[in-house]
């Protein structure tokens, strides 16, 4: 039993959540939804977490969204399709479970609450040529949220990364990019562009300090925060959690530093761990990782793995380790004039595109490299074993640059100076100069170029299958025949961008089971404690099936635990 400073202030709640991503703040909005006394703590002065950087997508099937849309899919067809994909690691109660949850918190959060979502009908499953795969209809996408309804409370929300922003400070999501990338070459890409420049003018002569037209993960974060605003819900920033309270073998709240003063938070009804996994936590990612160790994750520096630690102390057990421990996403590190580095993820906006390929330390490619963002990384983590290195980079030339993002590049020959010269790009006249500046073979990398080139001219790609997918092609230039994803290199001058095996969160939590409740070393239920979103042990078991795999599941076992707190307090 923990006996807290009897000197220190003591307020009671019915549930406590610590961590205001998207999986604490389902949590909270359905517990206040239900009558319940809520309070928030957050550890950064801002709230949002890693859900305000993501890309506000949540994977959803059988979604009230999509049954209005008519789009035919079926709990068994999603359920052959995860299997077709986990194989070994397919756990049908525990997916049966999350299925079922996260129709329910979807349509219950649109009911309720500020969040609000579109259906995307063209976005494939990422392996949608398996069995049970669809052409679309199971990923919602946040609709875009006007911050100005905020008023003063916008500046509590986290801002994306000034990497993500256009402008210095104006959001853009993949569609929006791809009519700017268009501006002087259709009609509809200038007057997409001009519309979003003139709404964000009128943000700046507000003197606001970002555009408020929010979009993806940053417009979810906002709608999760303005529903708890709407429902009175007290959200603490900057309060660090010291202790988990614990009586007998139950977790009664917690002891708090807020304002430099210990405080205890009483929690009657149960308290949930939402803090957002361990990316940044030496600790724990050299005990649990066995491969990409080093870390260069793409999430914000305050998800230490406080939640999990916190939880670990009160007898908590970590979930069976996943295929592997993180969500993968290859990264080219961007360092910032003020001294500090971004980890920029390569998500989806130029390995797709025509004209582009990956390469190893011998100049070798080695994978498909419109793959997802997981699969690319661990194909990369390979490379270790098979050349000894796992070192690879992005090869284009300037007809890619010139028409598409690469990197953190885009067709300004002002800006792709200045990223050659800051050393982010390199630049060579010919491929040896490119490769000499890349330390690999010139040899080899002219051969690899050659043996693409040859291929791409004709819109095939026999080594690795570039653009060979639905889910390969959507995310290529579809106004490029005959294969959206594949043009020759051609001629220099060439660029290269170094990549690193990044992460955009971990995928290895907490033992829970199916209603979020932290189980301990013999498998039982730690009663009154929960846990959700990455500090939770991943459904999908470290494989990663489509897109918004980490925020459904975040959403959906948000609600379980709001759920089941009422109702066993009930």
């Amino acid at each position: 039993m923990t006996h807290p400073n009897p000197l220190a202030e003591t307020m009671e709640v019915d549930l406590l959540v610590v961590g205001s991503g998207a999986a604490g703040m389902t949590a909270a909005i359905v517990a206040a939804a239900e009558g319940q006394r809520v309070l928030v703590l957050e550890k950064a002065d801002v709230v949002g977490g890693s859900t305000a950087y993501s890309g506000g997508v949540c994977w959803v099937p059988g979604s009230h969204l999509a049954r209005r849309a008519g789009v035919n899919d079926s709990l068994e067809k999603t359920l052959t399709y995860l299997q077709a994909c986990l194989g070994e690691r397919f756990d049908e109660g525990r997916l049966r479970r999350y299925l079922a949850l996260a129709v329910d918190a979807i349509e219950y959060l649109e009911a309720r609450s500020e969040v609000a979502f579109l259906l995307r009908t063209t976005t494939p499953d990422y392996f949608s040529e398996r069995e049970g795969g669809t052409a679309g209809g199971r990923a919602l996408e946040a609709l875009p949220y006007d911050a100005r309804a905020l008023g003063k409370r916008f500046a509590d929300v986290r801002s994306p990364p000034p990497e993500y922003l256009v402008l210095g400070g104006m959001m853009v999501t993949v569609a929006d990019a791809t009519k700017i990338l268009a501006r002087f070459r259709t009609w509809d890409g200038f007057s997409h562009t001009a519309k979003l420049v003139a709404r964000y003018a009128l943000d700046r002569l507000a003197l606001r300090r970002r555009g408020t037209r929010l979009v993806v993960g940053n417009a979810l974060a906002a709608r999760f925060y303005a529903s708890l605003l709407k429902l009175k819900v007290p959200v603490w920033r900057s309060v660090q959690v010291a202790e988990l309270l614990k009586e007998g073998s139950r977790i009664t709240g917690a002891r708090v530093m807020r304002n430099g003063q210990p405080m205890t938070v009483r929690a009657r009804k149960g308290l949930v761990l939402a803090t957002g996994g361990y990316p940044h936590n030496p600790r724990l990612r050299q005990r649990y990782f066995t491969a990409g160790a080093d870390d260069y994750s793409a999430v914000p520096e305050s998800a230490t793995g406080d939640g999990i630690e916190l939880a670990l102390a009160a007898g908590a057990a970590m979930g069976p380790l996943p295929a592997t421990p993180a969500f993968w996403s290859p990264v080219s590190v961007i360092q910032r004039a003020d001294g500090s580095r971004w980890n920029f993820p390569h998500l989806m906006m130029d390995r797709s595109k025509p004209g582009v390929i990956a390469v190893n330390a011998r100049g070798e490619r080695f994978v498909n490299e419109s793959t997802n963002y997981h699969d690319f990384t661990q194909a990369m983590l390979r490379q270790k074993n098979a050349v000894g290195s796992q070192a690879a980079f992005l090869v284009s030339s300037q007809a890619h640059l010139d028409r598409y993002c690469f990197g953190f590049s885009h067709p300004d020959a002002g800006w792709q100076r200045q990223l050659v010269k800051k050393g982010y790009m390199l630049r060579g006249d010919s491929l040896d100069q490119l490769a000499a500046q890349m330390k690999v073979p010139g040899e080899q990398l002219r051969r690899t170029v050659e043996n693409f080139d040859r291929a791409a001219a004709s819109g095939t790609d026999p080594a690795f299958g570039k653009g060979s997918t639905p889910y390969n092609r959507c995310l290529g230039d579809l106004t490029h025949q005959p294969n959206p994803c594949l043009a020759p290199l051609g001629q220099g001058p060439y660029y290269a961008i170094a990549l690193q095996p990044g992460d955009i969160g971990t995928c290895h939590g907490l033992h829970t089971d199916l209603d979020a409740r932290v189980l301990d070393d013999a498998g039982q239920p730690i009663e009154g404690l929960y846990a959700c979103g990455n500090d939770m042990n991943s459904v999908m078991s470290g494989l990663y099936p489509g897109p918004g795999i980490t925020l459904g599941p975040a959403i959906a076992f948000g609600y379980a635990a709001a759920r089941h707190a009422a109702q066993r307090a009930a």
